[in-house]
C-alpha cells in the first residue's frame, strides 16, 4: 500500500503555501508506505501518482472559518465547490477526479487549512505559524485513518477476487 501526500500551494503568497509547509513538516512524521512531496503550484500529476493506492492533498482554503481551521473532504465535495473559469485554466485539483479514475486510485482526500493572510511574503502568518504543529498532528491522524480505510478496501477486494 502506498499513500501519496501532496502539499500544494504558492509559497510566495504567505498562507497560500500552507500545503507546502505542511509537507515539509510531515517528511519525518509520515507513516511507512507514505511518500510526502511538496508539489507547489505544478498543474501536472507527479510521476509517482500512478503507483498510489491513496492520495492526500494538503492545501490552503478560505471557507469563512478561523485561521488554522482544518476541513477534510473528498472528490464529491471538491466537485460541488469548484468551478473552473476556463477549460484552458485547469489546476491540479481540477484534474484530480479524472486522474483518480485513470489510475484507479480509490481513496482521495483533500485537507484545506483556513488562511489568515494571502499577500506577498515567504513566511506563514503568525496565526498559522503558531498552529502549524497542531495542524500537522491532526494531519498525521487523518493520514493513518486514510491508510486504514485503503488497506481495508484492498483486503476486501483481494478476498473478493479469490
Amino acid at each position: 500500500m502506498k499513500t501519496l501526500v501532496m502539499g500544494i500551494g504558492n509559497r510566495l503568497l504567505r498562507d497560500e503555501g500552507i500545503g507546502c509547509h505542511m509537507a515539509d513538516a510531515l517528511q519525518q512524521r509520515a507513516p511507512l508506505g507514505s511518500e510526502v512531496i511538496d508539489w507547489g503550484t505544478c498543474p501536472n500529476p507527479p510521476p509517482s501518482l500512478p503507483e498510489a493506492d491513496a492520495v492526500l492533498v494538503l492545501d490552503a482554503c478560505t471557507a469563512g472559518g478561523k485561521p488554522g481551521d482544518m476541513y477534510c473532504f473528498g472528490l464529491d465535495e471538491l466537485a460541488a465547490h469548484r468551478q473552473p473559469v476556463s477549460f484552458h485554466d485547469v489546476s491540479f485539483l481540477d484534474s484530480l477526479p479524472f486522474l483518480s479514475v485513470l489510475y484507479g486510485i480509490r481513496h482521495v482526500a483533500i485537507i484545506g487549512i483556513e488562511c489568515a493572510e494571502l499577500g506577498y511574503g515567504l513566511h506563514l502568518s503568525v496565526q498559522l505559524e503558531a498552529r502549524l504543529p497542531n495542524i500537522v498532528e491532526r494531519v498525521v491522524i487523518e493520514l493513518h485513518r486514510i491508510r486504514a480505510e485503503a488497506e481495508e478496501h484492498h483486503a476486501y477486494t483481494t478476498a473478493e477476487a479469490a
